[in-house]
């Protein structure tokens, strides 16, 4: 059975070259928007393997109030609604399976997000490498 892993990135280029990378054992969705990711996230989120977030994505159906609170890390308002609601080990078990893709890591850090049990890869240089790893990595404890 293919694992399969959600892609959470508004750059169509560099979602595709993630999903190029991986082989035909993985099945990928990608959802450019904080709406995209919260509808498909509705509709099929624990079938997920793998979760590929950027933190810099189309804030589409936030709340102005949430904009304000988020800015520019709209990646982490997807996280944080994915584990609204769950319980201590269903949101471990997200976070777990969840690898933050995002040249805004020293952002993310300075705002004091919860960044724990959370894979993280600055997008630089030949880091899409690394990213596919961790995705094979993750895939494979399911």
């Amino acid at each position: 059975m293919k694992s399969k892993v959600l892609i959470i990135e508004d750059d169509g280029i560099i979602y595709e070259t993630i999903r190029n990378e991986l082989d035909s054992d993985f099945e990928t969705t990608r959802a450019s928007s904080y709406a995209a990711a919260i509808g498909r996230w509705k509709r099929e989120g624990e079938s997920f393997n793998c979760i590929v977030l950027d933190l810099l994505i189309n804030p589409l159906g936030l709340e102005l109030k949430e904009i304000d609170e988020y800015t520019p890390l709209f990646g982490m308002a997807v996280l944080d609604a994915f584990t609204k609601e769950k319980s201590k080990e269903e949101m471990l078990q997200i976070r777990r399976k969840t690898i933050i893709y995002s040249g805004y890591i020293r952002e993310l850090r300075t705002r004091k997000f919860d960044t724990n049990n959370l894979e993280i890869i600055t997008k630089e240089g030949n880091s899409i490498k690394e990213l596919i790893e961790r995705i094979k990595t993750i895939c494979s404890k399911d």
